[in-house]
């Protein structure tokens, strides 16, 4: 970033497969976000290509790149009912109305807030805006990705676990690839197929949630990985 000493990613090269949901893990600070934020469009890397379906995207807009981006908190229309909301992305795209409405109805089951339809975004908590928010970026059919950068931060830690699973199950179902950041190694090696453990810009493993835990590449992953983490002594 400008003025920046170091860079927020440095050199890296990995590859997510279609229909997966890829884990990204770290401590504050440690590139997540960019890394996000490079796959929808936000940022353009300083170097190197961001490929989908082996097409370079590093100058394609995130709308055109059929992305959905769920951030840490609520991005909503204050002003609109929630289900309006969850119509806006669909009516962009010139959707019919009878999909629409099943499609919203398939959502609100889902995540159960149904009860939230007709309400304005301004009524509700910061968890309900959350659902909605998670609700909107799972509407719209055939996304590309769909990209979760922390989405249980406003979430009550009671709910977590349901919610996590109820994403996993939408992916499953649908065959969707969900790339899910966050500093949690609980929910990334509980949700992910794959996880990737970073530091201080550098992916540092991309291995099985199993592998991650047992068989540790760096003494970094060892330690920030399990509760309490891997001790170590000098050998």
């Amino acid at each position: 970033y400008p003025s920046a000493r170091d860079p927020a990613l440095n050199t890296t090269s990995f590859k997510i497969e279609n229909g997966e949901a890829f884990g990204i893990l770290g401590a504050s600070g440690a590139g997540k976000t960019t890394l996000l934020n490079l796959l929808s469009g936000l940022l353009e890397p300083t170097s190197g290509s961001v490929k989908f379906d082996n097409e370079t995207v590093n100058r394609v807009s995130g709308r055109d790149r059929n992305i959905a981006q769920v951030f840490q908190f609520p991005v909503l229309y204050e002003a609109l009912t929630v289900e309006e909301n969850l119509e806006f992305p669909l009516k962009a795209r010139n959707f019919n109305s009878a999909f629409i409405n099943e499609r919203i109805k398939n959502i609100l089951d889902r995540l159960e807030i149904e009860d939230l339809r007709n309400r304005r975004i301004g009524e509700l908590s910061l968890f309900q805006k959350q659902l909605v928010s998670i609700g909107k970026s799972l509407v719209r059919p055939n996304l590309s990705a769909v990209l979760l950068d922390e989405p249980l931060t406003a979430v009550e830690p009671r709910m977590k676990w349901k919610l996590r699973n109820i994403l996993r199950q939408i992916q499953k179902e649908e065959g969707l690839t969900m790339i899910y950041v966050t500093h949690d190694q609980t929910e990334a090696l509980t949700f992910a197929n794959r996880v990737a453990v970073m530091d201080q810009g550098r992916i540092l493993q991309i291995a099985t949630p199993d592998t991650i835990y047992r068989q540790p590449d760096h003494k970094f992953v060892g330690s920030f990985i399990g509760n309490p983490g891997m001790n170590f002594i000098p050998a």
